[in-house]
Formats: C-alpha cells, structure tokens, sequence
C-alpha cells in the first residue's frame, strides 16, 4: 500500500512540474550547457565490422559522453568455434550526425554489457539513477520469479533502442513501456525484471532502460518467458543501473561523472538527423556489401566532408568496386584529417598494392604493423604482398607464423602460411598447417584441394589420390570435385579410373559449360584408354 501511494504522489508530482515546466522551459533552455539532450539523444547506433561478418546494435552514452554501452555479443565474433573481438567499431552520434571509431574498454561475459571509448565526448550522456530510484521496486526470490505466477508491483519504466524501418529506409528511436518490474537475485547478482511491457516483441539487447527524470535505471539482457502459472508470465531481465555504473568506472569513466553527467560542450548540429541517416545508410550498406555502398558513402561524406571515417568508409567502397586511385585519395583524405583513424593505413597499403605501388603499399602496411602489433591483418597484407618476390619470401612465411602466434585458431591464416611453406617447398610444415585447418574443420573442400596438391608436389600421388577421393565422398552432387579426381587420374596414368568416374559425372545434373567439358573430358580418357591398349 505504502508503494502505491509513493507512485502516486509521484505521479501528482510529475503533472504539477510538467505545468510548471511550461513556464520556465524557455529559461531552462537558455541556462542550460548546449549538449544536455533528452534521453532520445544519448542513443547510438553501433557498427561493428569482422574478419567474418558485420552488424549493427544499440547503444548509449554515459559518464562525459565518451562512453558508450552496448551489447558485448554485438561487438564480438564467432571465429573458430571462439569468440574474438571484431576488427572495427563505429558509432555514430545523433547529437552531431557524424561517426567515430571506438574499441572495447571493459566487458562482462556474465551480464553481456561491453563498454565502448570514444577519443571525444561526442554523444550527451544520461544520468545512471541513483540506487534509492530502484529501491521503490519490490524484491522477489528466484523461486517466486519461476514459478509463472505474476510477480513484482508498479515501477513504471521505459526501454529506448535504435532501430531501423525498413520501409521508409530510416533509422529510428523505438520504445517499449513497461508498468511494473521486481528485483531478484540470481547466482550473486542482483537483476530488475520487467513485466507488463508494450508491445510484447522483445526489444534489442543493450536497450537503455529508463526512468523518466531519473535516468538510466538498467540496460536490457534478455526476454524470459516462465511457463507453470495459469499464463506463461513474460519478463524482461535487466542489469540494474548500480551493475552498469561498477562496469563503467572499471571502464576509466570518472565515479562522479556517472550520476551526474556535465555537458558534452558541443551544441546539436543543425543537420544532425540528416547526417545521422546518410551515415548509419552508408555504413549498413558496407556491411552487406551491396552495390549502393558508394553512392551512400558518397551521400555521407557530403554532409560530413571532414569526417575521417566517412572518408575511409567511401575510399573501402570505391576499393570495392576496383577504383583504386579514387580510394586511395579518399583514404589519404581520411588520414591527413586523422592521423590515428583506425584501419586507414592498413586499407591505403592494400589499395595502393592493388595500383602496384608497391613501395608505398609496403610503407603503409609495416606503419599500420607497428600501430597494432596484435593485430593480425596487417601482418597477413604485408606477407601477401612481400611475397609476391622470392627474395622476400622467408618474411613473408615469418609474418605469417607470427600471425598464426596471434591468431592460433584463425583458418585463414593457417591457409596463408601453408601456400608460402608449399613455395618455399617446406612440403610437410604446409601438410601440418592444412592438417591442423581439417580437424577443425574436415569439410572445407578448399583445403582439401590444397592438401591433395601439397602431396602431388611433395611427390605424394597415393595421398594425393586418397585426398581427391575424399572430397568426392563428401560433396557427391558436386561436379567441380569429380572433374577434379578425373583430371588427377588421367595425369598420373590411371585411365580406367578416369573413364570410370566420367560415367559417374554423367549422372549429374551437370550447367551447359560443365556438360560441354565432360565431353572433352571423356574424349581424353577414351583416347588415354585407346593409347594404352595399342
């Protein structure tokens, strides 16, 4: 009773200021620091780029507006069979419209919040309430919360996200409501459940979640649905604001700034909407990598002409489309505004190797090496591109093994380092590398061509065949991997082999090219065949 009657006075509160505030608000905004937003503002959105995939999360700023929380499985990536952090970061600020590099700073696996750095404070923050704010929801045991009957009491709360419309093309604030919450404690941890929520489809992970005029009170984890009660009771499970503020501060992030934020000291850009779209556009489109990414990338840095990673993003998009000198005067363009922008000599080194400037490709990817030592790209670029010469061929493999020391579990790597030992004709350290890629991975049938052709050389036919057969075994309907076994076979003289397995590949489903290469394929063998019987 007592709790209802503090929601209600609170409430009474709330509609008297609001009255109130209709008086002062054209004072208060002139007494105002010019970054204090609402909370709309504090969000961001997060996109992240990989060695195998790309997306885009939710966040918001806290602390001195540098600070950004997100989703720590938004901003890491499968590889493997583990989880490794994603090769770039961007966020993009709705208070300036503009888009800046972050990494990760702190992160917990058992809560799945990550804490992004940005080098400015670009996005106004939001408050984290003070824990008397959640000290009005009622407690709860874990035992009550499973039992699927409705648990919990009035705590009005809001969940805040970016999203993205699909059909008006357009990035948005989408909202959820709920109207009750409680508080209970798993495995040591406290959490703030809510429930009652509209609409019911589950919000993104990482949403802010929001007390109006107190600030964040949490950030969203998961939707949990309880079975056992006379309906399943539906709860959306949240990292309570005193959790998230522990975090922040590991993070770097000044205590005091926390719950009282000062303002960032950049006043909203007049075109900050527009901006915000023409760079969230162009950033999604890289990430699928469809042919719209230059002409968006080319929209964005129009509206943000002096921004270092609009202006790599357009020089990536135009290496894309193999228009190397354009991308290489966006990305100097990119880099003479920052020298530090994350990515851009490593991006500038590979498009100028694809112009064949080498010497200039070489500088940039050993400074880019130098930047980031635990970065495994550019080792992987420079080995690529010194070994292109024999004379540089025992870096090129050195740079690869100091690569696959950073990156053990990497195939791709591994991939790299056994062509250069097969060059270097180290037959049997490329045999173990492709090895080591098949026990994780037995059916990539890339390698095991790559296998099967290091026995041929290493002058292995036996295993050279049993390689080929295998990957016949596993891809059957596959006419590549027949057309492959037959041209082995005729190549070390088995012809009745060949001719054998060229009746198989008649039973395909085989396009116009691959049947017209059967016939000229079954003509080498019969005459083989002939030839031998003579």
């Amino acid at each position: 009773m007592t709790l209802r009657f503090a929601e209600f006075i609170e409430e009474c509160y709330i509609k008297s200021m609001k009255r109130f505030c209709g008086y002062v608000c054209v004072l208060f905004v002139w007494l105002a620091a010019p970054a204090l937003g609402g909370e709309e503002d504090s969000l961001a959105a997060v996109f992240v780029f990989g060695g195998t995939r790309g997306s885009m999360a939710s966040g918001f700023a806290v602390a001195d507006g540098s600070y950004a929380v997100t989703a720590l499985d938004s901003v890491t990536e499968q590889v493997a069979g583990k989880r490794s952090p994603a090769t770039q970061i961007v966020v993009v600020s709705r208070w300036t419209g503009d888009a800046y590099s972050a990494k990760v700073v702190a992160s917990d696996a058992a809560t799945g919040v990550a804490i992004l750095k940005i080098a400015s404070s670009v996005i106004p923050p939001i408050p984290i309430a003070d824990a008397s704010v959640l000290a009005r929801a009622p407690r709860t045991t874990l035992g009550q919360l499973l039992s699927g009957d409705e648990v919990g009491g009035r705590f009005p709360t809001e969940m805040l996200a970016i999203g993205f419309e699909r059909n008006a093309d357009k990035y948005t604030t989408e909202s959820w409501r709920a109207s009750n919450a409680c508080i209970t404690e798993v495995k040591g941890q406290d959490w703030l459940f809510l429930s009652k929520v509209n609409p019911s489809e589950r919000p993104p992970r990482a949403a802010l979640v929001v007390k109006r005029g107190a600030g964040a009170v949490g950030v969203f984890r998961q939707r949990l649905v309880v079975e056992g009660g006379r309906n399943p009771a539906v709860f959306y499970q949240t990292l309570p604001g005193a959790a998230l503020a522990k975090l922040v501060t590991k993070a770097g992030a000044k205590p005091a700034t926390l719950s009282e934020p000062a303002a960032i000291g950049l006043s909203k850009a007049a075109d900050a909407e527009d901006g915000f779209q023409a760079v969230c556009l162009a950033l999604a489109a890289s990430i699928a990598g469809d042919g719209s990414t230059v002409p968006k990338a080319e929209a964005a840095a129009k509206l943000r002409p002096n921004s270092a990673v609009v202006r790599l993003l357009l020089g990536a998009a135009l290496a894309k489309q193999s228009k190397f000198e354009e991308a290489v005067k966006e990305m100097s363009a990119a880099i003479e505004i920052d020298q530090a922008v994350p990515d851009g000599r490593l991006l500038r080194g590979m498009a100028l190797g694809a112009l064949g400037k080498l010497d200039e490709a070489e500088k940039d990817l050993r400074r880019a090496k130098e930047e980031n030592p635990k970065d495994i790209r550019p080792l992987v670029a420079l080995a690529g591109l010194l070994s292109g010469k024999d004379e540089n061929l025992d870096e090129a493999i050195k740079l690869a093994q100091e690569a696959r020391k950073i990156a053990p579990d990497n195939p791709d790597v591994r991939l790299l380092l056994s062509r250069l030992l097969k060059r270097k004709k180290d037959y049997d350290g490329a045999i173990a590398e492709l090895r080591a890629i098949l026990d994780a991975a037995p059916k990539w049938g890339e390698v095991r061509v790559a296998l099967a052709t290091t026995y041929e050389a290493a002058g292995k036919p036996d295993l050279a065949e049993a390689e080929y057969r295998r990957l016949v075994e596993m891809e059957p309907e596959n006419p590549d991997a027949h057309f492959i076994l037959v041209e082995f076979l005729l190549a070390v003289g088995k012809k009745e082999d060949a001719r054998a397995q060229t009746e198989k590949l008649k039973k395909l489903k085989l396009q116009p090219d691959a049947a017209e290469a059967l016939k000229k394929l079954e003509k080498r063998a019969n005459a083989a065949t002939e030839a031998s019987t003579d």
